[in-house]
């Protein structure tokens, strides 16, 4: 059993967007070649499992609390800059960014307990 802690869960998103293009690029190598060495499909399973757990962390999340993890996280966007397009995006000009940082703690913490959970609800059965 794993323990979930925000730290591995912060890392895992952060990665995202480096293991798509990873992904990607030797599911090409598929279509261009029509196979992989073992190596390189053990890899492929491996990124497909993690994007697959990524997107699935996000589909928990509330549409702000989304927004913020990819902006931020994902795509690494500077918090003021995650502050200006929400604010134009959702015409909401009275959020500041401690508030979205807090949208972003309480997603992190959503995904850690229901990874916890997971993995509790696996180990009891």
């Amino acid at each position: 059993m794993r323990d979930y802690d925000n730290v591995y869960i912060r890392q895992e998103i952060r990665l995202h967007r480096k293991n798509c293009v990873a992904q990607e690029r030797l599911e090409a190598l598929i279509r261009r070649d029509g196979t992989l060495s073992s190596k390189q499909m053990e890899r492929l399973s491996e990124l497909q499992e993690k994007n697959a757990t990524v997107e699935g962390w996000l589909l928990l999340l509330s549409e702000d609390e989304a927004y913020v993890i990819k902006r931020h996280l994902i795509d690494g966007i500077t918090w003021p800059r995650v502050w200006a397009e929400y604010s134009q995006k959702w015409k909401e000009f009275g959020k500041c960014e401690r508030t979205l940082m807090r949208y972003q703690d309480h997603a992190l913490k959503k995904i850690q307990r229901f990874m916890n959970d997971q993995d509790d609800n696996r180990t009891t059965k």
